[in-house]
């Protein structure tokens, strides 16, 4: 079959300035690749002859990148001077797909729609066109029967009378449809509209028919608005608050919270606050450097225009404190003299900032803030935050992107932010939540406050602590000095919770009669053989009997270590990092009494981040020194300082294993029965990990090692 796939991508993308003054739409990133890639990649898998491009606005940067993406030689270029229109584009390559049918995509949407679908759909129907069309209000133009053949295209959408026939349907066009080279024939050879081709061809009698893929994902990226949209969407299939170009080193220096995406090549050379900001190539974020300096911000300084009253003696509550323009191509304003430099504490978060305003930080650094905006080479976009997320009840924020079944929100609370927990009716976690966090604040151990509980609603207000977890703080480049720090921090809260806390472990019986024993251990790696290596893996395990005692020696084994009270899922997404390094816990409702080495494991042998050896010894070092038993410990036995320490040691492999184990059922439990697929990502970690701890234990454990080497 002589099939061909032609991408429209010649536009001006004028709705999505001053972002394509810079950056030609097809090119706008999403976590780092191009829209127009996801494009290729989603039409290349279809059976097709021949690929096509039409190419006019920054049509030399679109080819530069096609060549050095490994695309040129598979997609022909059409350019265009001027720009022909969605017809015209198509009668320009008439050669090329006259053919046979062919399909034609817009080079900025994002979508999950079934191509081959569509296709078999228009060859076996006899359509000249099938449209692919869903309900999108916003677009909703189209006029439908109900047989699924089009009718109407309005160019505006009109109000609803209630006087169309009910069976008519209104639709949005997707971009996407798929053609009989016959519709060439009907297009006339100068600039030209394909819709208006659409309805003379309905004119004539031709059949231009729909698939409806109505609850397909589907964006376009025409507005900054829905770029935004589109990369939160993204970072949350993936998964993931932050995405930072691996070839980006400065982030080190900036705070971040929300959602934060660093493209690359970007820079910075000040401090800077990042809260729910997508960061564009070629970005330079500065502060302006004194009076009479110009502004860093902005990489072409003459693409700005600044307005700014004299801030030394003005009150911080005015409303008008200043903007930032990006100017378009054609010409640009008068430069008025640049603003005076911001003196005093000055807070530089408030909405009313769109351009950067300076602050003074520790030894003396500026500051730079930056919230809700999109920031380019030259200008920033204010976004609202119903741009940024996906509002729920009572206008709150959706946030969180992990495992659980609960869901958590951003509220606004007596001018401040708070964060609703909003747990299942059936939660038997809810209580024994409240009252941990109750027990764990009395005894100074780092977690959010209780601000209230509705125990009826399964509801409950905590403080705000932020979206940072340490992992993704590790996601910039550190210094091991750095990483040692904050680390040693998150050991000092694990030595809270294993010596101060559990010493008054009669204050709170919840926690008391939760006891990580035997039975618990046996469930762990019977979830590890149901949830990874046959569900997972697909591995019919051998020697089960084997297996099966060597399981049952290690929970004995595991069981018989000195108990405390221990987190039991003490990992980097767990520990938030706040404003000046100072991490706090969460998740830690599922606390039990059980061996501490299980929580160490779980932070130093962590699979969402790999430590290097070397920094992990001095980390395991750091806990035993100044681990310190409680003079009469509640569990196990007495012991004191070197002894304790030599203790612990032998505890350390056999608690790796488990939680090794635990930790890949998991996996396989939330990708595969929660379908949470970004949870696949982390199973290599997880695997290596479990292989190279049962090979220093295979002598006792000889058929797990076994097993795990066909992992």
């Amino acid at each position: 079959m002589n099939f061909s796939v032609f991408i429209l991508a010649a536009g001006l993308g004028e709705r999505l300035r001053p972002i394509t003054n810079y950056i030609p739409k097809p090119l706008v990133p999403i976590l780092g690749k191009p829209v127009l890639q996801s494009v290729l990649e989603n039409t290349s898998v279809l059976p097709v002859h021949k690929m096509g491009i039409n190419l006019h606005y920054k049509k030399d940067a679109i080819e530069d990148w096609l060549i050095q993406s490994g695309y040129g030689g598979q997609v022909e270029i059409f350019r265009e001077d001027p720009v022909l229109g969605t017809g015209g584009a198509l009668k320009n390559a008439e050669d090329f797909l006259k053919n046979g049918s062919f399909l034609i995509h817009n080079s900025d949407i994002l979508t999950d729609i079934d191509l081959g679908k569509l296709v078999e759909h228009h060859l076996s129907s006899g359509n000249l066109a099938t449209l692919a069309v869903h309900d999108y209000p916003e677009f909703n133009k189209l006029l439908i029967d109900e047989n699924g053949f089009l009718m109407e295209a309005e160019k505006e959408n009109p109000p609803s009378t209630g006087e169309r026939i009910t069976t008519h349907k209104r639709a949005a066009f997707t971009g996407i449809a798929v053609y009989r080279p016959e519709f060439l024939n009907l297009l006339p050879s100068d600039i030209s509209s394909v819709v208006d081709t659409w309805l003379r061809a309905i004119a004539m009698g031709y059949k231009i028919g729909t698939l409806d893929v109505s609850g397909c994902y589907w964006t376009d990226i025409g507005t900054p608005a829905s770029y935004a949209k589109a990369v939160i969407r993204r970072l949350r299939k993936n998964g993931e608050m932050i995405y930072i170009d691996q070839d980006i080193k400065w982030c080190h220096h900036a705070e971040m919270d929300g959602y934060v995406v660093i493209e690359k090549e970007s820079s910075c050379d000040r401090v800077s606050i990042l809260k729910n900001c997508i960061i564009l190539p070629g970005t330079n974020i500065g502060i302006y450097d004194g009076e009479g300096a110009g502004p860093k911000y902005c990489r072409e300084e003459k693409q700005l225009s600044l307005t700014q009253q004299d801030f030394r003696n003005s009150p911080l509550e005015k409303e008008d404190k200043g903007r930032c323009e990006a100017q378009n191509e054609e010409g640009s304003k008068e430069q008025p003299p640049p603003p005076p430099l911001l003196r005093g504490n000055l807070s530089t978060t408030s909405r009313s900032f769109t351009c950067p305003t300076g602050q003074s930080g520790e030894g003396g650094h500026q500051v730079v803030s930056f919230e809700n905006c999109i920031l380019g080479p030259g200008f920033k976009i204010d976004l609202d935050d119903s741009d940024l997320y996906n509002l729920a009840e009572s206008n709150a924020a959706l946030i969180g992107t992990g495992g659980s079944d609960r869901k958590y929100y951003r509220v606004k609370r007596d001018g401040s932010s708070a964060v609703l927990m909003k747990c299942p009716d059936a939660d038997p976690d809810f209580g024994r939540h409240i009252e941990y966090t109750q027990f764990f604040q009395k005894y100074l151990v780092p977690v959010p406050e209780l601000i209230d509980a509705d125990f009826d609603n399964r509801t409950a207000l905590f403080e705000d602590v932020g979206d940072l977890s340490l992992y993704n703080w590790l996601k910039c480049p550190r210094e091991q000095d750095r990483m040692e720090e904050i680390y040693r921090k998150v050991i000092d809260i694990l030595i809270l919770i294993h010596t101060k806390a559990t010493e008054h472990i009669a204050g709170c019986a919840l926690i008391r009669n939760r006891v990580f024993d035997y039975e618990h251990l046996r469930w762990e790696t019977g979830y590890f053989l149901e949830r990874f290596v046959r569900g997972i893996r697909s591995i019919r395990v051998k020697n089960s009997s084997s297996l099966e005692d060597e399981f049952h020696r290690l929970a004995v084994n595991v069981d018989s270590f000195r108990k405390t009270i221990i987190h039991r899922d003490f990992q980097s997404q767990n520990i938030i990092v706040t404003k000046g390094g100072k991490p706090r816990l969460l998740d830690f409702q599922s606390a039990r009494i059980g061996p501490p080495a299980y929580d160490v494991a779980s932070i130093l042998w962590d699979p969402y981040y790999r430590l290097e050896d070397n920094l992990r010894e001095r980390l395991l070092d750091y806990y035993t020194h100044k681990i310190i038993p409680p003079p009469n410990p509640p569990f196990g036995k007495g012991g004191q300082g070197r002894l304790l320490a030599d203790e612990f040691m032998q505890t350390l492999l056999p608690c790796r294993l488990q939680r090794h184990m635990q930790a890949l059922g998991a996996y396989g439990f939330l990708s595969a029965v929660k379908e949470k697929k970004y949870f696949l990502k982390y199973i290599p970690e997880g695997v290596r990990l479990l292989k190279e701890d049962t090979t220093l234990a295979k002598n006792e454990y000889p058929t797990i090692h076994a097993l795990a080497k066909e992992l």
